[in-house]
């Protein structure tokens, strides 16, 4: 059973239904760098004014055309009687310089193709007024969008309520509306005084804003390989956590689930793995503040990622490549995530959104086990074939028992998520509050988590400007037991049994669990502020301060009866977890354009982190009242205490620049450097370096194909590192624990290495980006090579020398090649039907190029490392069917140095073993690789279709050529020496005898040493898949005024086409520590679910 400590009162939380959050990116990212693509003039383009003076307008326009490409043509004396225009020494906005100086609003400006700008007096009978509101594809008010007169610079800006009113010289006139992120629209004015328009979202990702290291930048300036992730793409299943998220959304990003349980993270991987003794984790930074994760949550419950509510999320950068992520230096080699959470956007009225939903998790499992007489059966079998005398009635308890319909169960998941974002003519602010509560499919295990976050900024004056972002989450999980063990359980043991004569044969982990008392609870604060301050246009200083504390608490009890020692006594273990990291970043960025081709933008800064670990465990027993007075204050003795604190620090300097000539050709240059504690004196320093080139073909006069709408080279190469392992592994640790004539002391744990260096991968790229139909149609194509050097591996030092023990050195090498393709389409855009698709996929080849003297020849040893193979390899036996004669048999042992083939006790019905070294043997030197965990190609492919009110999505996810070892099917198929610990799948009873030869399930043995246990070529699954992993129907109701309601329904997992042996083939288990080539084996330790869902979401 599980025991909630601080289980607080939420009346409404178990028939709450809530819907992931609707997003305001688009609405985001057109108030903070709102710009008018249709605005005819440029708006980057500068005007110097050397001294104050005061000039006519024909003089303005004189220092304008010597300055910039453009000319001027209007009647002589047109401008005679205009006022004096004030010009103040510095720079000055060509635009506001021109509506300045043209204070009279009877003109009519018109810019020709070859930058000749054109004025006339316009006739005052024929303007117009003209008014209305622009809203957005929901109907909501869009405000900040621009309204221009086409052909001229006249226009205006929609106000907070997305109304405008503008004076047009004559019904022929067309309304240009446009704002960043969707469509451009033109409208001929005609006898209407009132026109009302809404914008739909555009289906070019081209003008986009993509957040990118300390920074923003459009996707169509970027040289480097970047994938971005919009909120409305983010909650697509089930999933608590943010990582699960990503799955098959972004080409080189292999996103794989852990296991099942209630609040369980995924392991991500960005261009495979680089890394053998650190984690092959990107790097997240959220909001500012830098996270990379282990991942031991299985055994610690320490997933930050978790803590982190989907729903808040604004958008998902992936940096993939050396030229996008090296200005985070010496932790970009697995890549970078940057995870923007929501903010207000100048203009907005509040705008009010309530999602609620409920989740029904189906467990899927489809392994079947004997029933108790089909167990006995086998045993006795077993027990023949070895030459055992069986006696059932001694060992028999007497039940009939289905453990796997007995642990597992339908869970409930409630969802509840409410936002409030807007903005006051100063202050933008988004605030947002959730509750999550989700019932594990196996009981009691379960997780629980609220979330609060408020975002700020605020404009103190036009140039300076501060903002906060603060977020507290607060969850309780019990991650259950371990499946793999219940599922195997023997089946005539009763349900609630427990062994009271301590038999370890007849052990009820699933009655020990419920009678176990266990949580985890967790608390995390974050919190940034900022302060940014415009010294001169275009340049800007900013500083800010991020700060993250996670503390986890763990408690398990353990009652006297569970106890197997020979004087039972009741036991509690209690675990405590803390990290704390503090980030202060400055930066200087400087933005111009010069000459109206030129453009530069430039950040430099400076950056220091500090990270403080602690941890602590202590064990004790004796507990007076097992049911109440169980806290660790009752206990009659702590019978042991370890604490552990560690501390590094990073001081890093870093610089990008890039620039691009007409908008056609880009650079960027990228540096960081890192001073850590991780290393030794001589090796504290890191250099990080890369460069991106792009040419933007489509710009180029000669491509006049009105099919390409964009083409652009791009390619960049540099050097990204990782230190994501120990801290101090440079120098001398001691620990106690060591007695010397019955006293404790003191000694060194380890031999340090004071040459001990940065891992760093050069990376490679080079792509092309394209975009056909106006962009209807875009995508990308790219290679990438990565060269990782200086691994480090443990490396066993002779006693001879001093050691007898391991050192951890800088010794190997491994690269990881691919190819990525993405290609999105909106391949119909009707006002009543819309449609659009998205696909893509990725090949990569990883290979382990050196490994020195830190090469792992352990042949006992499944899943190993070996020069020219990828990581992820397994070691197993090849076999060749079934004995089915002694004479085979004696053959092969008559040629056998020892005169066994396999083993002295090889008989028909066992696996023959196939001789790959040809010495007439079978040992451990005839391993050879079976599989590889590494997929080959992984991708995903959706499509989104509206109708009407109605709209409806569907997203896969797939990866080919994989292998798994699905170890709870196939251990459960081998009968082995003490068949009373565990029960075998129905395979069993397919079992090889003289009556049933025809089968590849070998003899039922009841021993330790047949080679049939061994892992075999035939243990190894295909893990190729393709998943129906989201379905969505939904339905928009709009029959209130300010009010949209979206309810929908939603299925995830629905079906999987594989033909893996396993429950499921989208596993990837680590061993618990980073032990980054062991994670092929799934044991089955939590099913996963299929998940059904309804929700509702409310937006006003």
């Amino acid at each position: 059973m599980h025991f909630k400590l601080t289980k607080g009162i939420f009346f409404v939380r178990k028939s709450l239904l809530i819907n992931f959050m609707r997003t305001f990116l688009f609405l985001f990212c057109s108030t903070l760098f709102a710009i008018t693509p249709n605005n005819v003039l440029s708006q980057n383009t500068k005007i110097k004014i050397k001294i104050d003076q005061q000039v006519t307008v024909d003089e303005v326009f004189d220092i304008i055309s010597w300055q910039t490409k453009y000319a001027f043509i209007y009647q002589d004396n047109l401008f005679k009687d205009y006022p004096k225009v004030q010009l103040k020494k510095g720079v000055i906005n060509m635009d506001k310089l021109i509506n300045q100086s043209l204070v009279n609003e009877n003109l009519n400006v018109v810019l020709t193709k070859n930058n000749t700008i054109i004025i006339k007096k316009i006739d005052v009978k024929q303007e117009k007024q003209i008014s209305g509101i622009v809203t957005d594809d929901y109907g909501l008010p869009l405000p900040n969008a621009a309204v221009i007169i086409k052909g001229t610079v006249r226009g205006t800006y929609t106000d907070f309520n997305g109304s405008y009113i503008v004076k047009v010289p004559n019904p022929r006139s067309i309304l240009v509306f446009s704002a960043l992120g969707y469509k451009t629209l033109e409208i001929v004015v005609g006898e209407k005084k009132i026109v009302n328009v809404q914008m739909d979202v555009s289906t070019s990702s081209l003008d986009e804003v993509v957040v990118i290291g300390y920074g923003k930048s459009k996707a169509q300036d970027l040289t480097g390989s970047v994938g971005v992730i919009k909120a409305t793409d983010l909650n697509t299943n089930s999933n608590p956590t943010v990582e699960s998220q990503l799955g098959g959304k972004l080409s080189g990003v292999l996103v794989t689930r852990r296991d099942g349980r209630p609040g369980g993270g995924a392991s991500v991987q960005i261009r495979g793995l680089s890394s053998l003794l650190g984690s092959n984790e990107p790097l997240y930074v959220i909001d500012g503040i830098p996270y990379q994760p282990l991942f031991n949550d299985a055994e610690q419950n320490i997933n930050i990622l978790s803590f982190i509510n989907p729903a808040d999320i604004e958008s998902v950068s992936v940096l993939k490549d050396a030229s996008s992520a090296a200005i985070y230096g010496s932790r970009a080699a697995n890549g970078v995530v940057l995870i923007t959470t929501k903010k207000g956007t100048k203009g907005d009225k509040p705008v009010f959104e309530i999602d609620l939903k409920t989740t029904v998790q189906a467990p899927k499992f489809n392994s079947k086990f004997l029933n108790a007489e089909q167990w006995f059966s086998v045993l006795e079998v077993a027990a023949v074939n070895a030459g055992l005398a069986f006696d059932r009635e001694s060992i028999d308890l007497g039940d009939n028992t289905n453990w796997v319909d007995e642990a597992l169960g339908i869970g409930v998941m409630n969802t509840l998520n409410m936002s409030v974002v807007g903005a006051t003519e100063k202050t933008n602010y988004a605030s947002s509050f959730s509750y999550t509560d989700q019932e594990g499919i196996i009981k009691p295990s379960f997780f629980e988590r609220y979330n609060a976050r408020l975002n700020l900024d605020s404009e103190v004056t036009d140039k300076f400007k501060i903002g906060t972002n603060i977020a507290y989450s607060y969850s309780e999980r019990d991650a259950g037991t371990s499946f793999n063990l219940v599922a195997k359980q023997r089946p005539d043991m009763p349900r609630h049994y427990i062994n009271s004569d301590r038999d370890l044969n007849s052990v009820n982990y699933l009655a020990r669990e419920e009678k176990t008392k266990r949580l985890s609870t967790s608390n995390m604060i974050l919190g940034s502020f900022y302060g940014e301050l415009e010294i001169v246009d275009g340049l800007k200083v900013k500083s800010s301060f991020n700060m993250s504390k996670v503390n986890t608490k763990s408690f398990t009890f353990s009652p006297k009866i569970l106890d197997t020692s020979e004087e039972p006594i009741a036991r509690r273990n209690d675990s405590n977890f803390e990290n704390t990291t503090l980030v202060w970043d400055n930066t200087l960025n400087y933005s111009v354009e010069f000459n109206n081709s030129h453009n530069l933008d430039i950040v430099t800064g400076a950056s220091w982190n500090r990270v403080i670990n602690k941890s602590e465990s202590i064990n004790s027993q004796g507990f007076a009242n097992e049911n109440f007075l169980f806290n660790l204050g009752s206990a009659n003795e702590i019978t042991s205490a370890i604490s552990n604190e560690g501390v590094s620090g990073l001081e890093s300097f870093f610089a990008r620049a890039n620039y691009n000539f007409e908008n056609k050709y880009y650079l960027t240059f990228t540096g960081r450097a890192d001073k850590s504690t991780k290393f030794g004196p001589n090796n504290r320093w890191g250099y990080f370096p890369s460069v991106g080139l792009a040419w933007d073909i489509s710009r180029e006069n000669f491509m006049e194909d009105k099919t390409v709408s964009h083409l652009k080279l791009k390619s960049s190469v540099g050097v990204t590192g990782l230190a994501s392992f120990g801290d101090f592994l440079f120098d001398t640790f001691y620990g106690t624990g060591t007695f010397y004539n019955g006293l404790n002391g003191i000694a060194p744990n380890g031999i340090p290495n004071s040459d001990l260096r940065w891992e760093k991968t050069t990376q490679l790229d080079v792509g092309i980006d394209f975009g056909l139909f106006d962009n209807k149609i875009n995508g990308s194509l790219g290679y990438y090579s990565k060269y990782t050097n200086d691994l480090i591996l443990e490396v066993p030092i002779l006693l001879e020398a001093g050691g007898g023990t391991n050192q951890i050195q800088n010794v190997g090498d491994i690269s990881n090649k691919g190819i990525e393709f993405s290609i999105n389409a909106n391949l119909i855009d009707k006002k009543d039907f819309k449609w659009s698709a998205s696909f893509n996929i990725t090949y990569q080849k990883n290979k382990v190029e050196k490994l020195g003297d830190g090469q792992i020849d352990d042949y006992a040893n499944t899943l190993y490392l070996e020069e020219g193979q990828p990581l992820g390899i397994f070691r197993g036996h090849t076999t060749d069917g079934i004995f089915q004669t002694q004479e085979e048999i004696d053959e092969l042992n008559a040629g056998a140095p020892d005169g066994f083939y396999q083993s002295m006790d090889t008989a028909p019905g066992d696996i023959k073993i196939v001789d790959t070294n040809e010495d007439g043997e079978i040992n451990q030197f005839d391993k050879v690789t079976v599989g590889n965990a590494l997929p080959e190609f992984y991708g995903g492919f959706n499509s989104s279709l509206t109708y009407k009110d109605f709209e409806f999505s569907t997203y896969f996810q797939y990866q080919l050529n994989a292998d798994l070892i699905p170890r709870l099917f196939t251990d459960a198929k081998k009968v082995r020496a003490n068949g009373l610990l565990s029960n075998f799948s129905t395979d069993a009873l397919d079992a090889w005898s003289s009556t049933n030869t025809n089968t590849n399930q070998p003899r039922n043995l009841q021993s330790s040493s047949s080679f049939n246990l061994e892992t075999l070529d035939t243990d190894v699954s295909d893990a190729s898949y393709l998943k129906l992993k989201n379905v969505r129907l939904g339905y928009n109701i709009n029959a209130v005024k300010d009010l949209k309601a979206l309810i929908y329904i939603s299925a995830t997992d629905l079906f999987t086409i594989t033909k893996y042996k396993g429950s499921d083939p989208e596993v990837a288990e680590f061993d618990g520590n980073t032990n980054n080539y062991n994670f092929g084996n799934d044991s089955g330790r939590y099913p996963y679910s299929r998940t059904f869902s309804l929700g509702v979401n409310l937006k006003f």
